[in-house]
């Protein structure tokens, strides 16, 4: 049987190797209609925007509208992110593998 030094020695190591690979993870997002496309990194940065340029044109409406686009990407890109730390956190503290 384990002692309680061990296991919390075995958790700490379990919880470092989570960090960093969490850390190495990305989530991508996409705007409700479909236009632009988000991913972000582990730590919530924004690495990779992608626009359909021909859904856009030059006028201020449409500018408008890219910039809505924008967040919604980023914003659904950072919320599967966090879903995704939460859930490996969770698993963690639970002490499910």
């Amino acid at each position: 049987m384990a002692s309680p030094l061990d296991k919390t020695k075995t958790l700490s190591e379990e919880i470092v190797n989570t960090e960093a690979k969490l850390l190495r993870s990305t989530s991508a997002g996409r705007s409700t209609d479909q236009t632009v496309s988000a991913r972000v990194s582990g730590r919530g940065q924004l690495t990779e925007l992608e626009i359909d340029t021909e859904a856009y044109g030059l006028s201020e409406k449409k500018s408008a509208e890219l910039a809505q686009a924008i967040t919604e990407a980023v914003d659904a890109a950072l919320l599967k992110q966090r879903r995704r730390v939460e859930k490996e956190l969770n698993r963690l503290v639970d002490g499910k593998s």
